[in-house]
């Protein structure tokens, strides 16, 4: 099954992901993310419009879906920093009725992991104009990371290891 690294958004996870690609044998798979957002011509995610801002993250986490089915992957992402980072700075512009929807496409993700490594702490990232350094909020969104894991019922698949 696939694996999915899930970490704050200020941790550099790419000692682990060569790491992990070396043992398992199975290529990573990039965060598209950076690359969606500036194809519309955005630096990130946050610059967008609210509306194209919902469009893209569902978009996202669909894709990612799609992407779980096949062969095993390893994947420097997962769909709950996504849900982590929605609920943090897009929560309040998503009706309730909606975000139902989105949590059943996360949850549907969250399924198809086979391990779940969490990163509680590690290096910072270096700047590269998309990720958001700021500790406090890397602090935030590991709490919501938690609580994901508990909502969506994979806690027993998740390994926690700092780097």
């Amino acid at each position: 099954m696939s694996i999915a690294i899930s970490a704050a958004p200020h941790i550099d996870t790419s000692a682990l992901v060569k790491k992990l690609a070396a043992e398992s044998k199975l290529s990573p798979v990039a965060d598209p993310t950076p690359l969606l957002v500036r194809s519309y011509g955005f630096q990130t995610l946050y610059d967008m419009p609210l509306p194209l801002q919902t469009t893209i993250r569902k978009r996202l986490i669909a894709e990612h879906k799609n992407a779980l089915t096949g062969t095993p992957k390893l994947f420097e992402h997962g769909v709950f920093p996504w849900l982590a980072d929605w609920m943090r700075w897009h929560w309040g512009t998503t009706p309730a009725e909606a975000w139902e929807d989105v949590i059943a496409l996360g949850a549907a993700c969250a399924q198809g992991y086979g391990r779940i490594i969490h990163v509680s702490d590690g290096p910072t990232k270096g700047y590269d104009g998309y990720a958001w350094l700021d500790k406090r909020n890397s602090r935030q969104i590991d709490i919501l990371l938690h609580q994901l894991y508990a909502q969506l019922g994979v806690t027993a698949k998740v390994e926690t290891i700092t780097l």
